[in-house]
């Protein structure tokens, strides 16, 4: 498995938040993990990759519940489901009837 960073890898520390033990350490790790990927680069790279990401997310839920919302397939919606989950009708066939009604 390939590291999630090329400029850290995390120590191993034992902390006790019930026995309040190791948390300074924790904390130590946190800020030199946040100055070290910071320095490199790392931290806002993956913090633009994020928001892409979560821009996608966002488009995605939006246009879902606009679907479900849309009067036309609002009443279809439900039988498409439930067709696609009984193996009825293969998924790309309910996405090309969804899509025909929106003309996309």
């Amino acid at each position: 498995m390939a590291p999630k960073s090329l400029v850290w890898s995390p120590p191993v520390l034992m902390i006790s938040g019930l026995a309040n033990q190791g948390l300074d350490a924790l904390w130590e790790q946190i800020l030199a993990f946040r100055t070290k990927t910071e320095a490199s680069g790392d931290f806002a790279s993956k913090r633009r990759a994020q928001g892409v990401k979560w821009m996608w997310t966002m488009l995605h839920e939006r246009v879902a519940e606009r679907l479900k919302r849309d009067p036309q397939l609002k009443a279809r919606l439900p039988a498409l489901e439930a067709d696609v989950a009984a193996g009825r009708l293969a998924p790309m066939v309910a996405v090309e009837e969804i899509a025909a009604v929106l003309g996309i």
